[in-house]
């Protein structure tokens, strides 16, 4: 027996040591520590089972824009760009890239097929485009003159794939278009977009999360110049955007998601403030995605959709060495596995009042084959619409009188 303890004592730290060099040698991430997670005390509002909708036609809805026809827009995982009714009337109406079998399937086919992301309407009209692959993107849809595909759907125009710097757009994930001041005290419409990261795409999004690393940026397009200029840079995973629920004639923000950071910032952008950034959330419970407005009304709040609860992760995600090791012996498929079997994904909506307060959790009931991975919640027609970035789902929503709100 002593023999067996004495070679275990031998080898063990011989192994470790392989270990560690094979780690550092394979990994592809640089692993950043991630904030010690701090549980809030937020209430959590379990709803009815969400209902599945256009399965078989949209694959991964993942964001939505109203749109002046009265229509509301959602972008897909394969590519296009759908338009639907509460009655479940739906079409499509543009694709950013090129059709494929494998497109909404296969990860590495999505810079060919597109893989359009947040979506918002400049006062003109017009569709803006987040694609992740091609950048800042636009849509005129009355426009007869808008290329078409033998497919017979819209190609929207790049207006932006690089920074004015000449940096590429790598990860354009979001686009909110807002009235903001001028140097010389006018009013004109700019889009602000985030760039999720310098280094990752979207189909590596999973080394993005893991690495933790201040990589992204937030950029503004002027229509004026056509130029995308850097806001904000050594940003951790910049994710959705959305105009300040508060604003007025006097001042103006947006809000602005930070993954990695699990918080949301605030930026104002007109008014007496103009220019400066602060941190309205920190801590938030679960992992942010884009952002909606919520309840209006004299305490306005909005809506943050959540992939999971965080509690659920973090001692998988949470230690560098832990994230180090999983990039550098699990192919990315084994690692989206444990996020699918493992974490407590099922489809969650954060309310949050404007100052940062949490007021509750609303989740679906832990069920087999439920909805998950939630990217965005949005209030329309009677119905709470969720998306998602997970394929092969499509999109789920919640009666409005089955969603439980907690009182303010």
């Amino acid at each position: 027996m002593w023999a067996l303890h004495f070679g275990f004592g031998v080898v063990a730290p011989i192994v470790v040591a392989l270990l560690t060099v094979i780690v550092k040698q394979r990994t592809p991430i640089d692993a950043q520590a991630k904030p010690s997670f701090v549980p809030l005390k937020v209430p959590e509002i379990e709803l009815p089972s969400p209902e599945i909708v256009f399965e078989g036609k949209v694959v991964a809805g993942e964001s939505f824009a109203e749109g002046p026809d009265g229509w509301m827009y959602v972008s897909g995982g394969d590519g296009v760009i759908w338009r639907f009714k509460e009655d479940l009337t739906a079409e499509p109406v543009a694709r950013t890239g090129e059709p494929s079998v494998h497109c909404g399937r296969v990860k590495a086919m999505e810079p060919f097929c597109g893989r359009p992301l947040g979506l918002a309407f400049a006062s003109d009209g017009a569709l803006l485009i987040c694609d992740a692959y091609k950048g800042l993107m636009k849509l005129d849809l009355d426009d007869e003159s808008q290329p078409v595909g033998k497919d017979g759907l819209a190609r929207p125009v790049v207006l932006a794939s690089e920074a004015s710097d000449g940096s590429p757009i790598r990860f354009c994930n979001s686009v909110l278009p807002v009235e903001t001041e001028t140097e010389g005290g006018g009013i004109e419409e700019v889009f602000f977009f985030t760039d999720t990261s310098e280094k990752w795409q979207r189909n590596e999004v999973l080394y993005e999360i893991l690495e933790g690393a201040p990589k992204g940026r937030i950029l503004q397009f002027r229509p004026s110049t056509g130029r995308a200029e850097i806001l904000k840079s050594d940003l951790k995973f910049p994710n959705g955007l959305l105009k300040s629920p508060s604003a007025n004639e006097s001042e103006d923000a947006l809000l602005m998601v930070e993954l990695n950071s699990y918080s949301v910032w605030k930026f104002f952008h007109r008014g007496p403030r103009r220019g400066s950034w602060e941190r309205v959330m920190e801590q938030m419970p679960c992992v942010p995605d884009n952002l909606s407005p919520g309840r209006s009304g004299p305490t306005a709040t909005f809506f943050a959709g959540c992939a999971y609860k965080r509690k659920s992760a973090e001692r998988i995600m949470a230690p560098t060495y832990v994230r180090q090791a999983l990039a550098a012996l699990f192919p990315m498929s084994a690692i989206e596995y444990v996020s699918k079997t493992f974490f407590d994904n099922r489809a969650t909506v954060l309310e949050v009042r404007e100052d940062g307060s949490p007021i509750a959790m609303y989740r679906a009931p832990k069920e087999a084959g439920g909805f998950i991975f939630c990217a965005e919640a949005v209030v329309w027609n009677g119905f709470v619409w969720l998306g998602t970035w997970f394929a092969p789902q499509s999109m789920a929503r919640w009666r409005l009188e089955d969603f439980r709100f907690v009182d303010i």
